[in-house]
C-alpha cells in the first residue's frame, strides 16, 4: 500500500484553476490599488499611516531598507502637502521597480 494520490484533471479544468487564480490575484491588487488612490491625500502629511505604506510597498514592489523607507515616506508626505504627490508617486514608483 502506497501514499500516492493520483488526480486526473483535463487541460480545460486546469486552464479553470489557472483563470481563477490570475482573477483573485487581480481583484486583490486593483483593490490595493483602490485604497491607495481614496487614501492618498487622507493621511495626516507628517504621519503616513503603516497600512498604507505597507499596501504601498507590495504594489509598486518597493523593496529597500527601513532607512530607506522612512526618507522616502518624509519626501512622500512633504510632496503631498505641495500637492504634487502623484507625479512623484508616479515617479518613484518606477524608480523602487527598478531599483
Amino acid at each position: 500500500m502506497t501514499n500516492e494520490i493520483t488526480i486526473e484533471l483535463t487541460r480545460e479544468e486546469i486552464d479553470d484553476i489557472f483563470a481563477e487564480r490570475d482573477s483573485k490575484k487581480w481583484e486583490k491588487v486593483l483593490g490595493v490599488y483602490i485604497f491607495l488612490r481614496e487614501n492618498l491625500f487622507q493621511a495626516d502629511a507628517a504621519d503616513i499611516s503603516a497600512e498604507y505604506q505597507r499596501k504601498f510597498n507590495y504594489f509598486y514592489q518597493v523593496r529597500r531598507n527601513e532607512e530607506w523607507r522612512k526618507k522616502f515616506y518624509s519626501l512622500f508626505s512633504r510632496h503631498s502637502k505641495e500637492g504634487i504627490v502623484h507625479r512623484f508617486v508616479l515617479w518613484i514608483g518606477d524608480c523602487a521597480a527598478y531599483a
